[in-house]
């Protein structure tokens, strides 16, 4: 049907960086999907939806739409619970992106928390690496540097250096913070080895 195709290739734009015209193909599908009264593929759309906001960074419009979405899962309209912790995951890096950074923390520990079963390490470490980062802007180092440890042994074991680099940078920032100077030295030196 022409509103799942749409669904499709508006998370087939997303994927190829080109969050303009997914946000327009999946505005339109979760128009389609509330005019046929299909509350769970609306719903689905819509948490997509927010994604594509935040590529956009129209971070308010996508925290409505993804508050939206997490509402409906809360009353059983989607029975996913990896769809939930999806959705709190966005709405973190959108209060993130808004420099909300306590509310981010609290819906990126709610992910961890609902998703500690999803076995996806990926994922976690990149969840790591925003609850560190949220940590660190709220002034909460010594929290960060170990959120921040986490991701990098993930990243580590992923063998992806890149964001080996990028986590380390991170955790130099918040040593730097506590005082920390030498380690924070040696850290950075660490991330810029390894970058090159």
């Amino acid at each position: 049907d022409r509103l799942s195709v749409k669904r499709t290739l508006g998370r087939a734009y997303l994927e190829a960086h080109q969050p303009g015209r997914s946000a327009a193909l999946l505005g339109d599908a979760v128009r389609g999907y509330e005019a046929l009264g299909d509350e769970e593929q609306a719903t689905r759309t819509r948490a997509q939806l927010g994604a594509a906001l935040i590529a956009l960074m129209n971070y308010a419009e996508a925290e409505e739409h993804l508050q939206m979405a997490l509402g409906a899962a809360a009353r059983g309209v989607v029975r996913d619970p990896l769809f939930r912790v999806q959705v709190l995951n966005n709405l973190g890096v959108a209060f993130y992106d808004r420099a909300n950074y306590a509310l981010a923390l609290e819906h990126f520990n709610r992910a961890a928390e609902e998703g500690r079963d999803v076995g996806d390490p990926k994922w976690m470490a990149s969840l790591f690496a925003a609850m560190g980062m949220s940590r660190r802007q709220i002034g909460d180092h010594e929290g960060a540097i170990t959120c921040l440890l986490k991701s990098e042994a993930l990243f580590e074991s992923l063998h992806n250096q890149a964001r080996v680099a990028e986590i380390k940078f991170q955790t130099a920032r918040a040593l730097r913070a506590l005082g920390n100077k030498n380690r924070a030295v040696e850290v950075l030196g660490d991330a810029l080895q390894r970058a090159n």
